[in-house]
């Protein structure tokens, strides 16, 4: 009996050494940071929602209507953007996806976007805010965009 014992607890202990010894110490490795990402990355990464417009006086924001305050503007790749019209459409045919938006590039600095015929200098572009900035003869215009 004593010997039986004694040859079970020799098999538990090796069993044991082999499965400690077989354990290696993990590892963690350390999250990168991740890479911040590009203006332009930071331009097409979302839907943009105007919040308001100013010009030299103030604020034309009461002035806009509100079929139009829940537009969004997304930049797409090949330099083109759209407009999808949101919930409130101005008129019962108007559809979703406004057709043939137009082109916009951003310049190599992203200091200035182009959409269509106009210039835009880019006051401030995150992840969650965009301020373009454009004037003209006996104009300023400054929009507020946010991220949705």
């Amino acid at each position: 009996m004593k010997k039986m014992f004694t040859n079970k607890v020799y098999v538990l202990s090796l069993a044991a050494m082999a499965f400690i010894s077989s354990c290696k110490e993990e590892t963690k490795e350390e999250p990168q940071p991740s890479k911040p990402k590009t203006k332009l990355e930071l331009l097409m990464s979302s839907n943009w929602l105007e919040v308001d417009a100013r010009d030299a006086n103030g604020s034309l924001w009461g002035q806009v209507a509100e079929c139009v305050k829940d537009d969004l503007l997304k930049f797409k790749d090949a330099g083109v953007y759209e407009y999808n019209t949101g919930t409130v459409k101005c008129n019962a045919n108007e559809p979703q996806i406004k057709p043939g938006n137009g082109t916009w590039e951003l310049s190599a600095d992203a200091g200035t976007l182009k959409m269509g015929p106009y210039s835009y200098r880019v006051e401030e572009l995150t992840d969650s805010k965009l301020r373009l900035f454009m004037s003209g003869q006996g104009y300023q215009l400054t929009v507020f965009y946010e991220k949705r």
